[in-house]
């Protein structure tokens, strides 16, 4: 079965913005236009970035290895760090809600530890930990379902929020593997679960029903064991169902 090779968003990141050391610009052809490359000279947090979202406004934020998040809002950056409100400048994933709110899952690169999950309204920050009722302090993916509820993927399991309360899922409840870095709900209502790394027991994907869990490997015919993301699409516009597709890499 064919693969799907998924580099690593950092890695193509730390790669055009080492090359932006000495251009600018980065032409590619005269019909498909040029690379602007940011970084710090520009004002850009940090130059490890590990998460990209733009928001309904069409602004881009970027999570940050060590340098908060950041805001471009196509002219200039604007900085948060935990001088302004977060719970630690290592942010791994950035997320808007249905109502406006950015959400930033904490997790550090180099230890696996992280500070919880916070919430922006634009204003204030509010950051949820264990003590909370979250299920791990390292958050490395978030999701918002059709009714709304939040979904916060850890590296010890995964959290639904209601707004305000958590409930939460590990392998003590029948979730093959904590590590949980990709979370997206299908059309028929069922939730899926991508596990990461290799290194870890029982990789793959976990669907879930909302009553009990049904995991995939290759041993199902999985391509690789390693689901880094989850999206929920259509292959051929003709097609009347969602198709689910697991991105996995070597």
């Amino acid at each position: 079965m064919r693969r799907h090779y998924i580099f690593p968003l950092v890695m193509l990141l730390c790669l055009y913005y080492t090359v932006a050391q000495a251009y600018k610009t980065i032409p590619i052809t005269p019909q498909e236009g040029h690379w602007e490359t940011y970084g710090v000279i520009d004002g850009l947090g940090g130059p490890a970035v590990v998460s990209i979202v733009q928001d309904k406004n069409g602004a881009l934020w970027f999570g940050l290895v060590e340098g908060g998040v950041s805001r471009y809002d196509g002219y200039k950056f604007r900085t948060f760090t935990t001088k302004d409100g977060l719970p630690d400048n290592n942010v791994w994933v950035v997320f808007e809600d249905s109502s406006g709110n950015m959400w930033f899952g904490t997790m550090n690169y180099f230890t696996g530890k992280g500070a919880g999950v916070c919430r922006y309204d634009g204003t204030n920050f509010h950051t949820f930990t264990t003590k909370d009722g979250l299920v791990d302090d390292a958050v490395v993916s978030i999701y918002e379902d059709k009714r709304g509820n939040l979904w916060f993927g850890t590296n010890n399991g995964v959290s639904e929020f209601d707004g305000k309360t958590f409930r939460n899922y590990t392998t003590k409840n029948g979730l093959p593997q904590n590590i949980v870095g990709s979370i997206v709900q299908d059309k028929a209502g069922n939730f899926w679960f991508g596990h990461g790394s290799r290194s870890n027991a029982n990789p793959g994907a976990t669907r879930y029903n909302g009553k009990s869990f049904k995991h995939f490997t290759t041993k199902e015919g999985l391509a690789d064991n390693t689901v880094n993301s989850t999206r929920l699409g259509r292959l051929i516009p003709l097609l009347p169902k969602g198709i689910m597709l697991a991105l996995t890499y070597p």
